[in-house]
């Protein structure tokens, strides 16, 4: 159990050092400012510059897991997002539903091979299949929580 515990923190560290060493990279060579720009540079109204920059989750969300994308991308992109004057509780539950719904999603999705891994009776055909449903509530969530940001407030006070 200790020898568990122990290579578990340590990779749990090994995250954390490289994500503040990510960040501290970013901040010296002037990228996160220069991404900034880029963003308000695009001719596009901050609401579809955001839907973009989700895009861009999703899109990494089918072959990475969760943490990776969140670490890497999330140093980046909260920047832009203020700098838009959008909401940043918004665009984090925006993300965070993205990155669910890229895990589901066939047929990359990394949850399905999971799933496979857990249940070796069913193929990965039935798993795909089981899962658009899932995959379309889920996306039609997504559209009701962008025609309702104001939802996100329901179980999270912003004061604390």
């Amino acid at each position: 159990v200790t020898r568990s515990s122990g290579t578990t923190s340590g990779m749990i560290l090994m995250i954390l050092v490289g994500s503040i060493a990510y960040s501290q990279l970013l901040a010296a060579t002037g990228a996160g400012v220069g991404f900034v720009q880029w963003v308000e540079s695009l001719p596009l109204e901050p609401h579809l510059t955001a839907l973009a920059l989700v895009g861009v989750v999703f899109i990494l969300g089918l072959p990475m897991d969760a943490i990776s994308i969140i670490l890497i991308c999330v140093p980046l992109f909260m920047p832009a997002i203020a700098a838009l004057g959008l909401d940043p509780l918004w665009f984090c539950l925006l993300l965070l539903i993205c990155l669910e719904v890229s895990a589901l999603t066939p047929p990359i999705g990394l949850q399905l091979y999971v799933l496979k891994g857990v249940m070796p009776g069913l193929t990965l055909a039935d798993i795909e299949r089981a899962s658009w449903p899932i995959t379309f509530l889920m996306l039609l969530g997504i559209l009701i929580f962008w025609i309702f940001p104001g939802l996100g407030y329901l179980f999270v006070s912003p004061g604390g």
